[in-house]
């Protein structure tokens, strides 16, 4: 009886180890999206060849059929290079931001608790067995949603979803510091508020610019005296700049694209909006006319004097 007592005992603690381990990884496992949400998918694909570069957007067929967008195609000049490149965005229809906790003994989490139950989306359900306080936002009411996230937002069991997405919390404070001020602003917000962020594209978080050191015309190359407009190269960074804030509720990814397509190919010699400029070291430098005056040049003989055969522009 000894010997089938203790095989009985540890058989029991072995199920009971077991069931812990499996219920702990429940809980910590990232939730999926809900199914019924629906969800278009906005896919950015670069293909270059000796056909030229094209860039066009693929978007999901309901979305095609409700006529949403139109798909345009742009052909630029040809690079010796083979490459495809997806980039896949989530364009959601309906914005929704899911602040969810679990209990906590601090003062926090209680003077937040007695705030949230006020909501009307506010719901509370046993999960796990654990007891979970939830509440919805729209981007309408963000700047409510950071008051009551800067009061938890270090208490452990505070978890935050964008349509489903579990969001790392250094992502998303880097996306409400710009959300929350276009929030109090208006649309012009996201195509920059300063010279230093104006942008042709309508985020002010890309890097590519509408003057300045880093401005999209910056992106061009020389080629049998034609000055070509790397769009390629552009299409590439806008899509590495933008995945940081993909979540923005202002995003307008179709926006984005169509700007970006508005972009011109090339840049004429004769284009007096430009200066062409060789550096020293061989590279091209273009200027547009906002930086000719920042630089202090007024005229084109200023220009001709100062770089000589250097300056390939005409006028």
């Amino acid at each position: 009886m000894g010997p089938l007592i203790f095989v009985l005992s540890v058989a029991f603690f072995i199920i009971f180890c077991v069931k812990v381990s499996t219920s702990k990884s429940q809980k910590t496992s990232t939730p999926t999206r809900d199914k019924k949400e629906k969800v278009e998918e906005v896919i950015f694909t670069v293909t270059t060849g000796r056909g030229g570069f094209y860039g066009t957007p693929h978007y999901s067929e309901d979305f095609i059929n409700k006529k949403h967008c139109s798909l345009a195609k742009k052909r630029a000049p040809t690079i010796n290079e083979n490459i495809s490149a997806p980039v896949i965005f989530l364009q959601n229809k309906e914005w929704i931001l899911t602040l969810r906790m679990t209990e906590s003994r601090s003062i926090g989490f209680k003077r937040t608790l007695t705030i949230i139950k006020k909501l009307p989306s506010y719901k509370e359900y046993v999960a796990e067995e654990i007891k979970n306080f939830e509440v919805t936002f729209k981007k309408e009411n963000l700047h409510d949603f950071k008051k009551i996230y800067d009061e938890v937002k270090n208490l452990k069991g505070t978890q935050i979803f964008i349509n489903g997405d579990l969001i790392e919390k250094t992502e998303l404070s880097k996306l409400l510091r710009c959300a929350v001020d276009r929030s109090l602003a208006n649309e012009d917000f996201c195509y920059g508020v300063s010279r230093w962020t104006l942008n042709p594209f309508g985020c002010h978080r890309i890097k590519t610019r509408l003057i300045g050191e880093n401005a999209w015309y910056k992106y061009a190359y020389l080629q049998d005296g034609i000055v070509y407009i790397d769009k390629k190269k552009i299409l590439q960074n806008l899509t590495m700049d933008l995945k940081k804030y993909r979540y923005c509720p202002y995003l307008d990814i179709k926006g984005v694209w169509n700007n970006f397509l508005m972009l011109p190919d090339i840049i004429s010699l004769e284009d007096e909006n430009f200066a062409v400029i060789l550096t020293l070291d061989g590279k091209l430098d273009i200027l547009n006319r906002w930086d000719l005056n920042y630089l202090g040049y007024t005229t084109y003989q200023e220009l001709k004097e100062n770089y000589g055969d250097r300056l390939l522009s005409k006028k």
